[in-house]
Parts: C-alpha cells; structure tokens; sequence
C-alpha cells in the first residue's frame, strides 16, 4: 500500500506545482502587459501635454516675433529676415499642433481619443480649433504686409486676443494633464 500511495503523492505535488507554475506565469505576464500599457499611457499623455504645450507657447512667440518685425521693418528699416523666418516656422509649427490635437491623429502615428471636455474646448463654446487658426491667419497676412498702417492694424488685432488665447490653451493642456493623470490613477 506504501508503494501506491508514493506516485499519487507524487503525482498531485506535481500537479499542485504546475498549477502554481503556470498561476505565476500568467500573472507575471498579466503584470507585465499592465506596465506596459501604463507606461504607454504616460508617454502618450507626455506628448500630447508637450503638444499643447507648445503651441501655448508658440502664440507667445508668434506675438513677440510680429512686435520684432514690425520694429525691423518699420523702425529700424533692417534688411535682415530672421524673425520673418522665425514668425513663420512658429506658424507652421503651431498649424501642425492646432490640427494634431483637433484631429486627434497625431504625428507619433497614435490616435487620440478626446474626451468631451476636449471636444468642446476644440469645437464649442471655447473654439479653440478655429481660434487659433484665424490667430493663424492674421500672423501669415502680416507677414506680406508692408504698408505701416495695415500691419499696425494686423498687430492689434493680434495683441487683442492673443492674451485670451494663451489663456484658454493653458486650459487645453490643464486638461490633457488631468486627463492623462486620471487615466494613470485608474
């Protein structure tokens, strides 16, 4: 009777521990795919925060290089086109980031999805998608304007919502930001 009782010890050990092998093994790689994704997560939200960051910043820019230009062509009648190639890349980079983010297809060739509080910072009340495009377009006018009085008039108009602007992108990336951290807590 001892010799039947060893294999069947031995053989439910055996099953036990492969049960516990394969309960390891499963969980390992359940924790390991969690990782990934968070830390997926956390670089998806780092760039489009940086994004969003950015183009708040760049209509800072955008404002700061049309004062430089009207000052280089206006008043110090300088030949230089630095700030006009500086103004310009400004706009096209901050172009790119208006139409990532209301888009939702961004350039790391991820998708965005966007949350109704975005979507109405973007396409409601706030607008921002076709704010900033028309911020956009009036720095390109500037940028071909030569007669003093139709650039001062394009500054103004300008320096007159640039300020509500930065204020309601700071809003986009404070969402972006409490988004992402919600979607890392969770």
């Amino acid at each position: 009777m001892a010799d039947n009782t060893q294999p069947a010890l031995h053989r439910l050990i055996t099953k036990r521990y492969m049960l516990a092998v394969v309960l390891i093994a499963i969980l390992s790689s359940f924790a390991a795919y969690t990782l990934k994704s968070a830390i997926s997560d956390v670089d998806n939200t780092a760039y489009v925060v940086n994004i969003s960051g950015s183009q708040r910043m760049l209509s800072q820019h955008i404002a700061l290089d049309i004062h430089r230009l009207y000052q280089q062509r206006f008043i110090t009648n300088s030949e230089q086109d630095t700030t006009e190639d500086a103004l310009t890349q400004h706009i096209n980079k901050m172009g790119e980031a208006n139409q990532q983010l209301a888009s939702g297809q961004l350039k790391n060739n991820k998708t965005l999805e966007q949350s109704a509080a975005i979507r109405h910072l973007y396409f409601g009340d706030i607008n921002l998608y076709d704010r900033v495009k028309q911020y956009l377009n009036t720095a390109t006018q500037l940028i071909d304007t030569y007669d003093e009085q139709t650039f001062q008039t394009l500054m103004n108009q300008i320096d007159n919502v640039s300020e509500n602007l930065l204020i309601d992108l700071d809003k986009a990336v404070n969402q972006y930001q409490f988004e992402g951290d919600e979607r890392l807590r969770i």
